[in-house]
């Protein structure tokens, strides 16, 4: 694996050690597990689980030599991560999108067996049409936004330079175990630091414009300017070249995709 220049070593933390002293006070419940520190969001009839990134450093992207990449993955560039910050522990569902957007866009009939599946057929304005409606709630105290594009993978990578091979059916569904239809969220292993899903099932949104990477070390990286916003993670229909914590594409903002979902950052 790449070493991490001092500068970002020292900003790196155990995987144990995103841990919080206090409830947020925005939170209804509160706890932690061996994956760090959680907590529950009361939003109208059902919740939302958020758990606490820590900051720290990673190295973005994929190496030439990596099987299955794409160009657009490199060139490899370290990140710093400035500041902690949530990220819900699953994509948003079907049931907790219908409880702030007037409509469910899903292709799905929305009923009960279908609650626990990723809400689709959101575009990424109507994602950030939610997370509007999110910081307008009485009161709520934090700041709600997409993921960017570095904190996403970030979050997919946990601390780990790369998934274990033979390993994807654990966590991810794909091409190959998805009976090509959309699944329930959290059925499969989590990964080291509590998330479900980020590889596999939808693809997500994430609020950076979609562009060229650069060599150069960034801290706290946000693309605003692009017509394309970027896509995480693959999804139910894919391969596994396409499911890897590295690969990334865009669509277009304005468009609604049967593959897509969103999660949901918090700062504090």
């Amino acid at each position: 694996a790449p070493m991490l220049d001092p500068w970002i070593q020292n900003l790196v933390r155990p995987v144990r050690a995103h841990l919080v002293a206090s409830k947020p006070s925005w939170a209804q419940e509160f706890g932690s597990d061996p994956c760090g520190t959680w907590a529950d969001l009361a939003l109208g009839t059902g919740t939302m689980r958020f758990r606490l990134v820590p900051a720290g450093g990673f190295t973005m992207g994929s190496p030439a030599s990596e099987s299955k990449r794409s160009k657009n993955e490199g060139p490899q560039h370290k990140v710093v991560l400035s500041r902690p910050f949530w990220l819900t522990e699953t994509v948003v569902t079907q049931k907790q999108s219908s409880l702030l957007l007037p409509l469910n866009l899903s292709i799905f009939s929305f009923r009960r067996s279908s609650e626990s599946l990723p809400a689709v057929n959101l575009s990424w304005e109507e994602a950030q049409s939610f997370v509007q409606r999110l910081n307008l709630l009485q009161g709520f105290s934090a700041r709600a936004s997409l993921p960017t594009e570095a904190q996403w993978e970030y979050a997919c990578r946990a601390g780990a330079d790369s998934l274990p091979e033979g390993k994807l059916d654990d966590v991810a569904w794909y091409a190959a175990n998805s009976a090509g239809r959309l699944q329930p969220v959290a059925k499969l292993r989590r990964n080291a630091w509590g998330f479900y899903d980020l590889l596999g099932n939808v693809c997500e949104w994430c609020a950076d414009a979609f562009a060229p990477y650069t060599a150069e070390p960034r801290q706290d990286p946000y693309t605003k300017i692009g017509d394309s916003r970027v896509i995480r993670g693959g999804c139910y229909l894919d391969g596994p070249d396409r499911v890897r914590p590295a690969a990334r594409s865009g669509l277009s903002p304005v468009t609604g995709y049967d593959f897509v979902g969103f999660r949901v950052a918090l700062w504090e």
